[in-house]
């Protein structure tokens, strides 16, 4: 899959179904939106290295 620039929902579901990206949003301390606002480019980062099966899934939360 190409590292095409996510939708924000596409990013929020993401966050809500992967532990480690979860866990990075409540400890930030902010509304989702804010989170990803602040964090896109690092989020699409992670997210597309799932996606094109270079990371795995949770990978933030278990390590690889």
């Amino acid at each position: 899959m190409k590292n095409d620039k996510l939708t924000i929902s596409a990013i929020d579901e993401h966050i809500d179904n992967d532990e480690g990206l979860y866990d990075w949003w409540k400890g930030a301390h902010q509304s989702k939106r804010q989170f990803i606002r602040d964090n896109r480019e690092q989020l699409e980062q992670c997210i597309n290295g799932v996606r094109c099966g270079d990371v795995r899934a949770h990978s933030l939360k278990y390590g690889c």
